[in-house]
């Protein structure tokens, strides 16, 4: 009886001491990947849309100002390369059918085409400040700094397992 209880003092030792380590693994950081024309967020291993971003980031007020900024810049963006594009395709679709075309048009739509550009770059520059932001005030995960290995080999008693931190 004394030897069973024993191994279940050992047993419930390892099963808290592994539960501690797996809770000290999760991370609030925001993760960031580039797409052809956006991002995609990741918080907690799980995508997400850019208004939970928004949500997510009201903690830190910088951060929240700076991708807020930068979803307006998003916005117009779009609106002025969209605008663009259709200005400029519907005059050259016209000329390619053999219809005569108002090329002022497509003057123009080159114009918001150029507009638009400098407003994605900011939309890019302003998300990823805003995330390195955010991430950069969390607190430093335990985990970041050592490595804890689990290993189940020979000991100094016999075969047992062995944690390294």
């Amino acid at each position: 009886m004394k030897n069973k209880l024993s191994h279940s003092k050992y047993y419930l030792i390892f099963l808290l001491l592994f539960t501690s380590l797996i809770s000290y693994s999760q991370n609030d950081s925001i993760i960031i990947k580039k797409t052809f024309s956006s991002f995609n967020y990741f918080y907690n291993g799980e995508q997400i849309k850019s208004s939970q971003v928004l949500e997510v980031l009201e903690v830190n007020t910088e951060a929240y100002d700076k991708f807020k900024s930068a979803s307006e810049a998003y916005v117009f963006a779009n609106i002025f390369g969209v605008a663009g594009i259709i200005l400029v395709a519907v005059p050259a679709g016209m000329s390619i059918a053999g219809y005569e075309s108002n090329w002022s048009m497509a003057w123009a739509g080159a114009g918001f085409i150029i507009v638009s550009i400098p407003l994605f770059h900011k939309y890019n520059k302003s998300t990823i400040k805003a995330l390195e932001l955010y991430n950069g005030s969390l607190p430093q995960n335990i985990n970041s700094s050592y490595k804890p290995q689990l290993k189940l080999g020979a000991t100094q008693n016999g075969i047992g397992i062995n944690i390294t931190f």
